[in-house]
């Protein structure tokens, strides 16, 4: 409830003024993917899939070459 989220947005707070660039992937998006057979442990591996294809992404932005060539700056 609201306590949670409160307590997950301090959180948030304080981990941006440790890092370059945090991801929050909302447990929302992992609803779309997961049924009523999903056991947790299958939940977490989807949302580090999640995660790992956002960071490949955005890694493969700055590091391959293409018609419009980035930098961390431009993808921060």
């Amino acid at each position: 409830g609201q306590r949670r989220m409160k307590t997950a947005d301090l959180g948030i707070e304080e981990l941006q003024k440790c890092v370059d660039t945090l991801i929050v992937i909302p447990n929302q998006n992992l609803f779309r993917l997961a049924n009523d057979k999903t056991t947790f442990a299958d939940a977490f591996a989807m949302a580090d899939q999640v995660l790992y294809s956002g960071v490949a992404c955005i890694t493969d932005l700055m590091v391959k070459e293409g018609l419009i060539n980035l930098d961390f700056a431009d993808v921060r």
